[in-house]
């Protein structure tokens, strides 16, 4: 081989690119997305498994649904329930209401139960008063019900006034400085004013200038602001 040849040999191998990173790089990376891709292909084969039988059924939840027309909801009222069958164990006072019921169901007008309050009725147990009639404010059948269940004496003491006691018991236990005040709903005059206070000055010791104090007048005043009252002067001179 000539010795040109064997010189420009080694310059070609100096000059021939070496192997990049990059490459390994981009290897790498597009084997993590394969892997990626993948993964997520299992899950959503999974998630589908499971969510087929579920949509099956759904349907058939909707077509039933939708194939019976909605109906309104129906509130019985008070007047049906007389018609409507009983429970077969009842208390007093469901048997007691359903009489009232089929009683005016067939008479066909109202009326007010008034209960007897004996412990033991000799009757009915109650008056039965109609509200349709011209009598309704009647207290005629109150009357002779209570009379044949509680007697004569009974209703009469307690309907009739007691007239047999009169007088006050002030009269009976009467004792001097003890009966009651009796106030008059008028006001007073000023000269009236002015002898009431005097008089009660004189039987009660008290001191002319008492008439000044501002409690009182206060007192005095409260309610009737316009009243006068005298002043201490004024009050001497029916002593002097």
């Amino acid at each position: 081989m000539p010795a040109s040849s064997r010189a420009s040999q080694p310059s070609s191998r100096a000059t021939s690119p070496a192997p990049s990173h990059s490459s390994n790089k981009s290897s790498l990376s597009d084997q993590i997305k394969q892997k990626v891709s993948s993964g997520f292909n299992k899950v959503k084969k999974v998630t589908k498994a499971l969510t087929r039988p579920l949509k099956k059924k759904s349907p058939s939840v909707h077509t039933r649904s939708s194939a019976a027309p909605s109906q309104p909801i129906e509130i019985p009222s008070d007047d049906d329930d007389s018609n409507q069958p009983k429970s077969k164990k009842q208390t007093k006072v469901q048997v007691s209401q359903e009489q009232k019921q089929k009683d005016q169901a067939q008479l066909g007008h109202g009326y007010q139960w008034f209960k007897c309050s004996a412990s033991v009725c000799k009757q009915s147990g109650g008056v039965k008063r109609y509200l349709h009639t011209g009598d309704r404010a009647s207290t005629t059948n109150l009357f002779s019900h209570a009379r044949q269940c509680f007697g004569d004496k009974a209703v009469d003491a307690g309907t009739k006034p007691d007239t047999d006691r009169d007088g006050s018991i002030f009269a009976a236990w009467d004792r001097p400085g003890q009966e009651p005040v009796v106030a008059s709903y008028r006001q007073h005059t000023s000269s009236e004013t002015r002898a009431h206070l005097v008089k009660w000055i004189t039987e009660a010791n008290r001191p002319i200038r008492i008439v000044e104090d501002r409690g009182f007048r206060t007192l005095m005043r409260t309610g009737r602001p316009s009243l006068e009252l005298p002043i201490s002067r004024t009050c001497t001179e029916f002593f002097g």
